[in-house]
């Protein structure tokens, strides 16, 4: 999911080493965002929560869903996703639905890509029939696309994953590393994918990502 790596918490650590209250705990971290004025502090707080958070964090993190940087809102979205999964579908749907998230519906679909069950299906239903015209483009990052497609086959949502093919050729922007993984999560589709992209994907994960596919 949105787990953090070693690399991860060491910048996090790297970034609080000068406040002497620093602990790698739930309750720092709350505190720094409950208290703390510094955008990059909540923002470094809230991707630790990934880490040591429980149902004791959602609260706070939901706060934030006004936070005046989107950066911040978009990472407690998927902080909540890593902590509480699926049991935060109707959290997940509402921000999908609320005209205020602007770039945050695209963070509310990650999480719903990864994470949410079959309550979210209507809502991204609605969704892709809304916004079709833009998934369709392909000079943007297709994030979006790949986590309806990925939610549609994890729900075994068939009949929408054929009417919603048109998702398949932005992923043509994806780096090898990229369409790799993506697969890796839709393993049912690889075939019809690649035959949309007109290309194959080896199994084996790419050694040079520095090409865009």
């Amino acid at each position: 999911m949105f787990l953090l790596d070693l690399s991860n918490k060491e910048t996090i650590s790297q970034h609080f080493k000068k406040n002497k209250a620093f602990s790698w705990s739930e309750e720092f971290f709350l505190s720094t965002i409950s208290t703390d004025k510094s955008k990059h502090d909540v923002f470094w707080a809230v991707l630790a929560l990934r880490d040591c958070g429980t149902q004791k964090s959602l609260p706070a993190l939901k706060a934030l869903s006004r936070y005046p940087k989107q950066d911040v809102r978009d990472s407690a979205v998927l902080t909540i996703a890593q902590i509480a999964g699926a049991t935060e579908t109707p959290y997940f749907v509402q921000i999908l639905e609320d005209p205020l998230s602007g770039r945050g519906r695209v963070y509310a679909l990650w999480a719903i890509g990864v994470s949410a069950d079959e309550r979210a299906l209507a809502s991204v239903e609605k969704y892709v029939r809304k916004n079709k015209k833009k998934l369709q483009a392909e000079n943007m990052d297709p994030r979006a696309q790949q986590e309806v497609l990925a939610f549609l086959y994890r729900v075994d949502a068939s009949s929408l994953l054929q009417e919603f093919s048109f998702l398949v050729p932005p992923l043509v922007s994806l780096t090898p590393l990229a369409l790799h993984n993506f697969l890796q999560r839709v393993p049912g589709l690889r075939v019809s994918i690649e035959a949309e992209l007109g290309k194959f994907v080896s199994a084996e994960i790419p050694k040079d990502d520095s090409a865009v596919a």
